[in-house]
């Protein structure tokens, strides 16, 4: 996405989103209340940050036609999922510019970078697409509503050792939370990893990498990609250069973008995916549907779909019910409860969504299935 592409889209979501207000109900909000977001509007993770505003969007124009104290205004920036510490610079500017109270983050890498300043200046911050270990651990301002990656890391660890891998090969996206997932697969792989590298975002040509990866006859792949158009180019050319290894990867397996493009080469795939949420609100039924009758393709990502519906669910709770003060908001977070689009959502004392963990699955067939975890599937050939 170009610079001038991101300012449209800016200006399209802020058009959107501070359209006036028609219904009776509005009129009798009295204050406006500014709520910060950053999120990946260009790069390869642009897809999240469409994901992530057409959801306020959505969430947005049904909130106006219902009685509330305050009007919402959302206001969007391009956090590159951390990269270059963009949300670093974004976070200072709604905060010391701005004047927010409130955050709403999506990457791992932008949560972090946000959560450290919003943690100091005492703004409530809530990441929706964070899986990073690292964010439990931020501060009392810091909530999320996406689950930690952690156990899911150790669950595909303990299926690959369980497999019989003993020679297995990593590359990873220089990004923070594919960074930070080397690290954990490191920590729980040890000796078992003789091949670990980086390589930039958005590069497309892995030749290079990957004929210095055969000469180390691995028995295992973990392609640890940030999008799913990256992991299609990764499978697709070690396959064409007779790399026939089983291979693992994270969520963006599961994604239509990859598997229309990976084809008969996805076969077998094992990644670590969000949960299936199957207890979700009427009022996100009545959302999905307002979604997929503004946007007929429906929503990409769902799973951010839901965690980005819940974020903002429990933001203008909190601030309906304690008013826009930012302490009180985070006070009422940790005791908070209602149905979402996650099922039923609360969080613990570390301001992690309760109730919700990755899973396994195997492409079969072009599509994800659930994977048993004492299976043995993508076993070490000889």
């Amino acid at each position: 996405m170009t610079s001038r592409s991101r300012h449209a889209l800016s200006i399209m979501l802020l058009a959107a989103l501070g359209a006036a207000c028609t219904s009776a109900f509005c009129a009798e909000a009295e204050e406006t209340v500014s709520i910060g977001v950053i999120a990946p509007l260009t790069g390869s993770n642009a897809s999240r940050g469409i994901e992530i505003s057409r959801t306020i969007a959505v969430f947005q124009g049904l909130l106006r036609n219902r009685k509330t104290k305050y009007d919402y205004r959302f206001v969007i920036d391009d956090g590159k999922c951390g990269l270059g510490g963009s949300a670093t610079t974004i976070s200072q500017k709604f905060i010391n510019v701005d004047h927010v109270k409130f955050i709403v983050t999506g990457c791992s890498g932008e949560t972090i970078q946000a959560g450290l300043i919003a943690e100091k200046a005492q703004v409530l911050t809530v990441g929706v697409l964070a899986s990073d270990p690292a964010v439990r651990n931020l501060g009392d301002y810091v909530f999320r509503t996406y689950p930690d990656l952690e156990r899911g890391i150790k669950e595909i660890s303990r299926n690959m050792t369980a497999a019989g891998h003993q020679r297995i090969a990593v590359l990873t996206e220089d990004l923070p939370f594919t960074l930070s997932i080397e690290k954990m697969l490191h920590e729980n792989l040890g000796q078992l990893v003789v091949f670990r590298e980086q390589y930039a975002t958005e590069t497309n040509d892995f030749l290079a990498l990957l004929t210095k990866l055969r000469a180390l006859k691995p028995s295992a792949l973990y392609f640890n990609c940030a999008s799913a158009q990256t992991l299609a180019n990764l499978v697709n050319q070690s396959r064409a250069l007779g790399l026939n290894q089983p291979v693992f990867s994270y969520f963006v397996a599961g994604e239509r973008q990859f598997l229309d493009a990976a084809g008969a080469n996805s076969e077998e795939l094992i990644f670590v995916d969000a949960p299936q949420i199957e207890n979700a609100s009427p009022e996100y039924a009545e959302f999905l549907a307002r979604y997929r009758a503004e946007y007929p393709d429906g929503p990409a990502i769902e799973f951010l779909t839901r965690t980005t519906h819940d974020a903002l669910q429990a933001l203008t709770t909190a601030i309906e019910a304690v008013g826009p003060d930012a302490a009180a908001a985070k006070n009422y977070f940790y005791k908070i409860q209602f149905s979402g689009a996650l099922g039923d959502v609360a969080f613990d004392a570390k301001g992690d969504v309760l109730g919700l963990d990755f899973v396994l699955k195997q492409i079969k067939n072009g599509k994800p299935s659930s994977l048993n975890s004492a299976g043995l599937l993508g076993q070490a050939s000889e």
